[in-house]
């Protein structure tokens, strides 16, 4: 884990420069963007009224970046270098007792690129075709992935605070499908994290009252969520 990071002391300018991509819906603003330094995340928070508050950095297989704690503050600001750090997808998470916002980007030793919250790209036929589908009344999830076109396949179920439930690594398929069941795990946010190619997606769900719910999802690449036209794999438990 890298300690250094930059602290700016003019908080409240830094903030307002980004009010325009500042998300508020957690009872507090943040920011989340490139840092003039290529090879870093700029993070940067307001109306934290004190609280104490987390700021996660973990990579898809749960692997903790960066993990800061701030105390009696309202305004922060920091930049999270990445140099060094291995290549690929992260996931910011940064959450108190008012909410939780959390930001994915890729990391190719060039720069920072933020992950949108939803697909890009038109190129239909090379989409990769992603479903997560919560069984209802269960606390179980159907994932269904296609278009893989034999290329390695990366699959990760982690809860958001690092701790791995599942991995599969899979290569020479066109598909994979299989159902999770999550009874008996502790309830919370979990992540699911499939990667093929150069196509990912994130996608958090709520693990509460036994039952599953989707929330926010990030990708890069060319994605879908159109049903499989191509034929999948059995379901297994």
């Amino acid at each position: 884990m890298k300690n250094l990071r930059v602290i700016f002391l003019s908080v409240f300018f830094a903030l307002m420069a980004y009010a325009i991509s500042a998300q508020n819906t957690a009872g507090f603003t943040t920011s989340i963007t490139g840092s003039e330094n290529p090879e870093a995340v700029l993070i940067q928070l307001s109306g934290l009224d004190g609280e104490r508050t987390q700021v996660h950095i973990t990579n898809a297989k749960g692997f903790t970046a960066y993990r800061e704690f701030i105390w009696n503050e309202n305004n922060y600001g920091a930049n999270f270098l990445m140099e060094g750090m291995p290549h690929g997808d992260y996931l910011v998470r940064i959450d108190n007792n008012s909410g939780q916002v959390l930001r994915a980007f890729n990391y190719d030793g060039e720069g920072i690129h933020l992950l949108g919250a939803e697909a890009p790209g038109s190129d239909e036929t090379g989409k990769l075709i992603a479903r997560f589908d919560p069984v209802k009344k269960a606390p179980e999830l159907e994932v269904r992935v296609a278009n893989l076109k034999l290329r390695p396949f990366s699959f990760y179920l982690v809860r958001l605070n690092g701790a791995k439930f599942y991995s599969e690594e899979l290569r020479g398929e066109y598909a994979y499908a299989k159902r999770f069941n999550l009874k008996g795990l502790e309830e919370g946010d979990y992540y699911i994290f499939v990667r093929a190619g150069e196509t990912a997606v994130w996608q958090n769900i709520g693990y509460e009252e036994g039952a599953i719910r989707l929330k926010q999802k990030f990708s890069r690449g060319n994605v879908a969520e159109e049903p499989p036209e191509v034929q999948v794999v059995a379901l297994q438990d």
